[in-house]
């Protein structure tokens, strides 16, 4: 999921309401992003970033940051991991 872009075309068809629960949505996003990322090292966050946010794959960022695939993907899914259970303390999912 893009952080920080449009919507699309059809946003402008959302109710207020709807555009709101967006809003919020993606601001807790934001900031678990901004607080996980400083638990991670500079690479790492690269990683995560290119492959979930930037939707690149593994071996193209691999090469890219100098890592092997398997590297790419594990720190994909620690920084996923980290980000879960940040999500899970800011939102109550009751």
């Amino acid at each position: 999921m893009p952080i920080d872009t449009a919507l699309g075309p059809d946003a402008s068809d959302d109710s207020p309401a709807e555009d709101a629960i967006l809003s919020n949505e993606a601001g807790i996003c934001r900031r678990a992003l901004e607080f996980v990322r400083e638990d991670f090292a500079v690479r790492t966050w690269t990683a995560f970033w290119r492959t979930a946010i930037d939707e690149q794959t593994a071996p193209d960022v691999a090469e890219e940051l100098g890592m092997s695939p398997a590297a790419v993907r594990k720190a994909k899914s620690r920084v996923q991991g980290r980000l879960r259970t940040e999500l899970a303390e800011l939102v109550d999912f009751e």
